[in-house]
Protein backbone atom coordinates (compact mmCIF):
# COMPACT_ATOMS: atom_id res chain seq x y z
CA UNK A 1 0.00 0.00 0.00
CA UNK A 2 0.91 3.32 -0.57
CA UNK A 3 1.98 5.98 1.84
CA UNK A 4 0.12 9.18 2.81
CA UNK A 5 2.28 11.40 0.34
CA UNK A 6 1.93 9.20 -2.65
CA UNK A 7 -1.88 9.85 -2.81
CA UNK A 8 -1.70 13.01 -4.84
CA UNK A 9 0.21 11.41 -7.32
CA UNK A 10 -2.13 8.53 -7.50
CA UNK A 11 -5.17 10.40 -7.79
CA UNK A 12 -3.45 12.15 -10.11
CA UNK A 13 -2.53 9.71 -11.91
CA UNK A 14 -6.44 8.07 -12.07
CA UNK A 15 -7.95 11.50 -13.09
CA UNK A 16 -5.14 11.51 -16.07
CA UNK A 17 -5.96 7.69 -17.10
CA UNK A 18 -9.69 8.36 -16.65
CA UNK A 19 -9.56 11.76 -18.86
CA UNK A 20 -7.26 9.61 -21.81
CA UNK A 21 -9.67 6.55 -21.73
CA UNK A 22 -12.66 9.06 -22.66
CA UNK A 23 -10.59 10.10 -25.83
CA UNK A 24 -9.82 6.48 -26.72
CA UNK A 25 -11.90 4.15 -25.66
CA UNK A 26 -14.31 4.38 -28.94
CA UNK A 27 -11.09 4.05 -30.55
CA UNK A 28 -9.16 1.07 -28.76
CA UNK A 29 -11.79 -0.59 -26.47
CA UNK A 30 -11.24 -1.30 -22.73
CA UNK A 31 -7.29 -1.75 -21.72
CA UNK A 32 -5.90 -4.08 -19.62
CA UNK A 33 -4.87 -2.35 -16.20
CA UNK A 34 -1.96 -2.59 -13.90
CA UNK A 35 -0.65 -0.91 -11.08
CA UNK A 36 2.84 0.56 -10.35
CA UNK A 37 5.64 -1.61 -7.92
CA UNK A 38 7.97 -1.12 -5.12
CA UNK A 39 10.95 -1.63 -8.24
CA UNK A 40 9.33 1.59 -10.12
CA UNK A 41 7.29 3.82 -7.32
CA UNK A 42 7.09 7.32 -9.90
CA UNK A 43 5.05 4.86 -12.14
CA UNK A 44 1.48 4.49 -10.53
CA UNK A 45 -0.83 2.89 -13.19
CA UNK A 46 -0.65 1.63 -16.41
CA UNK A 47 -2.88 1.19 -19.27
CA UNK A 48 -2.16 -1.17 -22.23
CA UNK A 49 -3.13 -2.76 -25.43
CA UNK A 50 -1.81 -6.16 -27.13
CA UNK A 51 -2.16 -7.98 -29.94
CA UNK A 52 -0.61 -11.55 -30.52
CA UNK A 53 -0.66 -13.63 -33.87
CA UNK A 54 1.10 -16.88 -35.26
CA UNK A 55 4.12 -16.55 -32.66
CA UNK A 56 4.09 -12.89 -32.06
CA UNK A 57 2.51 -10.67 -29.61
CA UNK A 58 2.82 -6.47 -29.59
CA UNK A 59 1.28 -3.62 -27.98
CA UNK A 60 0.97 -0.21 -26.61
CA UNK A 61 1.39 0.86 -23.23
CA UNK A 62 0.58 4.18 -21.34
CA UNK A 63 2.19 4.80 -17.75
CA UNK A 64 1.29 7.16 -15.82
CA UNK A 65 3.65 8.79 -13.66
CA UNK A 66 1.94 10.83 -11.13
CA UNK A 67 2.98 14.25 -11.80
CA UNK A 68 1.19 15.12 -14.75
CA UNK A 69 3.49 12.97 -17.34
CA UNK A 70 3.71 9.81 -18.92
CA UNK A 71 6.04 6.85 -20.10
CA UNK A 72 4.90 5.66 -23.80
CA UNK A 73 6.11 2.01 -24.98
CA UNK A 74 5.25 0.63 -28.16
CA UNK A 75 6.74 -3.57 -28.32
CA UNK A 76 6.80 -4.52 -31.30
CA UNK A 77 8.04 -8.61 -32.19
CA UNK A 78 10.75 -9.75 -31.30
CA UNK A 79 11.59 -7.69 -28.60
CA UNK A 80 12.17 -4.48 -30.34
CA UNK A 81 10.46 -1.49 -28.79
CA UNK A 82 10.24 2.39 -28.66
CA UNK A 83 9.84 4.17 -25.84
CA UNK A 84 9.32 7.87 -24.96
CA UNK A 85 9.41 8.97 -21.38
CA UNK A 86 8.04 11.72 -19.42
CA UNK A 87 5.87 13.09 -21.97
CA UNK A 88 3.42 16.13 -20.50
CA UNK A 89 -0.03 14.24 -20.51
CA UNK A 90 -1.29 17.46 -22.07
CA UNK A 91 0.31 16.14 -25.22
CA UNK A 92 -0.84 12.81 -25.73
CA UNK A 93 -3.56 13.12 -28.15
CA UNK A 94 -0.74 14.32 -30.25
CA UNK A 95 1.22 11.19 -30.30
CA UNK A 96 -1.79 9.40 -31.94
CA UNK A 97 -1.63 6.14 -30.07
CA UNK A 98 -5.13 4.76 -31.27
CA UNK A 99 -3.25 4.83 -34.93
CA UNK A 100 0.02 3.66 -34.07
CA UNK A 101 -2.44 0.37 -32.15
CA UNK A 102 -3.75 -0.40 -35.05
CA UNK A 103 -0.98 -0.11 -37.21
CA UNK A 104 0.95 -2.88 -34.96
CA UNK A 105 -2.11 -4.92 -34.76
CA UNK A 106 -2.25 -4.78 -38.61
CA UNK A 107 1.00 -5.86 -39.09
CA UNK A 108 1.00 -8.58 -36.44
CA UNK A 109 -2.05 -9.93 -38.13
CA UNK A 110 -0.83 -9.51 -41.71
CA UNK A 111 2.50 -11.23 -40.31
CA UNK A 112 4.20 -8.34 -41.55
CA UNK A 113 6.29 -7.81 -38.49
Amino acid sequence: MRADAEKVAVETSIKNAKKFLKDVLPELGPPKVTGGTLHKPKEILTLYWVVSGADKIAGVFVTFNGDNTTNIRVDKPRGSAHVLRNIPVKNLRSLHIPEQFRELRDAVKEGVI
